[in-house]
């Protein structure tokens, strides 16, 4: 799991600065990745978004209380677009369904 997150990481870094700069050298690194929880009384909101060749693109995210118990979840395909793009309307959706259901 570690090593497709940073493998993930780096292509999506290297794709997004491709166009702005061709010789940036990105250097892989590890680091692991896990939950925590907010401060008591809030809730969490997690996102992502993902591009593939072959599907296009998607985004979704998950909602959590501080004690970290599930709230709800939401995905969405998006057709095609920029990795940066997929990851932005995973937040923009987030807070969408945030504003929604009442969370502040």
């Amino acid at each position: 799991m570690k090593f497709r997150v940073c493998a993930q990481l780096r292509s999506g870094l290297q794709a997004l600065s491709s166009d702005r700069n061709p010789n940036l050298n990105i250097d892989p690194f590890s680091r692991s990745i896990s939950w925590s929880p907010p401060q008591h009384g809030w809730f969490t909101l997690n996102t992502d978004g993902a591009v593939s060749s072959e599907n296009g693109a998607a985004c979704g995210g998950a909602f959590r209380y501080c004690w970290s118990r599930f709230i709800l979840g939401f995905s969405g395909n998006l057709g095609t677009c920029s990795v940066l793009h997929a990851e932005l309307w995973g937040i923009l959706r987030g807070l969408i369904i945030a504003s929604q259901r009442g969370f502040s």
